[in-house]
């Protein structure tokens, strides 16, 4: 079986008078980073991909393509692995980054394949090879995770608390099919907020969306996560050493600003038209 191989899409070649600084959200939603040893931003030492572009094409989710051999290819298909009370594998953390810059061993690769089940849906086989360390560890579980779309977020933003609150409904008792209940984020010295974003409703804000998905698929840092070694586990000892070679005065790649830049890009994505029936 072939290796799942996630396909970056799309480069941005900045001019010579755009500094990092002054990029468009679209430019930095665009742009492949790359690692601080080579430029002012700090990519990896792993990760997924070196874009947001190459999983949220255009805005839109993860791309898929199943192959007539059942493999399959594509981008923006990522695996979390987790213990039940919600913290990540000692050795690779919440995610599985498949790749990483020179001098450091990616975690692993999942290799996919597509089968058709006799209820007609087709369900994804996930075959994990790690590429570094002790393999998988006992209790944790193992999840595919596809890249949302990202085109109803300005959306998503502008539903109030009350309605998010009354249209909560845990055991279906309106009996519409729909079940769901509300996720209070607790944020110290704060009043809880409420999720709306990410896997589970783990984001109050398009701000802290963007924050997670720049350090968990990228390693890019900012304010929210500020390590420079990404999502390194204390383990994954080469994966230290690279993020302890970055300069000392080197400040987050995204400040506040940027991040309300991206932010602002995020929610200016259209939701597409209706596809008629």
């Amino acid at each position: 079986m072939k290796s799942f191989v996630i396909a970056i899409f799309a480069t941005v070649v900045l001019g010579s008078g755009v500094s990092a600084q002054d990029m468009t959200g679209s430019q930095m939603f665009r742009q492949n980073w790359t690692s601080a040893e080579t430029a002012s931003d700090g990519l990896g030492p792993i990760f997924n991909e070196a874009s947001c572009h190459a999983c949220h094409w255009f805005g839109g989710g993860a791309r898929v393509r199943i192959r007539p051999d059942g493999e399959v290819a594509g981008a923006g298909v990522l695996l979390r692995h987790t213990f039940v009370d919600g913290k990540g594998d000692p050795h690779y953390g919440v995610q599985l980054q498949n790749k990483a810059v020179d001098g450091v061993e990616p975690e692993g690769v999942a290799d996919l394949t597509a089968l058709q089940a006799g209820d007609g849906l087709t369900r994804f086989l996930a075959s994990v090879r790690f590429a570094s360390g002790p393999g998988r560890t006992a209790g944790i579980t193992m999840s595919l995770r596809a890249a949302p779309a990202l085109d109803s977020t300005a959306l998503v933003a502008r539903v109030s608390a009350a309605a998010i609150i009354n249209g909560a409904d845990s055991q279906d008792k309106n009996d519409d099919g729909i079940s769901g209940r509300v996720h209070l984020l607790q944020v110290p010295g704060e009043k809880p907020k409420i999720g709306r974003f990410n896997w589970k409703a783990t984001a109050a804000r398009v701000e802290d969306q963007v924050a997670n998905a720049l350090w968990f698929d990228m390693g890019l840092t900012s304010p929210a996560h500020p390590a420079p070694q990404g999502e390194c586990p204390s383990r994954q000892y080469d994966c230290l050493e690279a993020s302890g070679n970055q300069p000392p005065d080197l400040a987050v790649d995204f400040d506040e600003t940027r991040i309300a830049t991206l932010s602002d890009h995020v929610r200016s994505l259209a939701v597409p038209p209706t596809i008629p029936e």
